[in-house]
């Protein structure tokens, strides 16, 4: 047991004081996800409460945790988690850089050089509270989720007013071997499967 799961244990009781999820579609299986084969999550960014949220949902569903690795021999390097939006989404937005990253890098490599072995991903949207279209309160819009990326202070005004609301929605998984861009190269591969899974 490594140092982050107990502590990540401990977070999750305490965030779960505050949170009640709802997790759609209700019968995960529908998302089309197989057993046998190694997932990696797919969240729009790096954000230590909504990877709780997920944690927790993927411990009552029986599903793989997140913070794992593949359990792969030649893809343990990476955990089970991929975030799509850069580390400095300002600073990429600035210089209009594609999002290029050493994970899915190196997947790629492991699996052109390893034909037999499949991967697929699960994009998972974790919306804390209802659209802001809805919300009655100013205090409740000001500090709805759809503001895009929050900071420490905003986010947990966004848990205490909208944590018993939090919706966890999973998307139909993609298997890497049924893409369709798999005879470019690698960087219009990393591109391509960006872009998809931003969607």
């Amino acid at each position: 047991m490594t140092f982050r799961n107990p502590v990540n244990y401990i977070a999750r009781k305490l965030l779960y004081w505050m949170v009640r999820a709802e997790v759609l579609p209700s019968n995960i299986e529908s998302v089309n996800i197989t057993r046998e084969v190694p997932v990696i999550y797919v969240l729009e960014a790096r954000n230590w409460s909504n990877l709780l949220v997920l944690e927790a949902e993927c411990d009552r569903l029986g599903l793989p945790a997140p913070i794992n690795r593949i359990p792969e021999p030649n893809l343990k390097a990476w955990h089970c988690v991929y975030s799509v939006a850069p580390r400095q989404p300002f600073k990429a937005w600035l210089q209009q850089t594609p999002k290029r990253s050493r994970m899915l890098r190196g997947i790629i490599e492991i699996l052109r050089e390893n034909p037999e072995q499949e991967i697929q991903f699960l994009p998972v949207s974790i919306f804390w509270g209802r659209p802001v279209a809805v919300q009655k309160h100013w205090m409740q819009v000001l500090f709805a989720d759809t503001w895009g990326i929050a900071g420490r202070t905003r986010r947990f005004f966004t848990i205490l007013f909208h944590g018993r609301s939090t919706l966890v929605n999973f998307s139909e998984t993609i298997s890497y071997r049924g893409s369709t861009f798999l005879e470019h190269t690698d960087d219009e591969i990393i591109d391509r499967l960006q872009s998809h899974l931003a969607k």
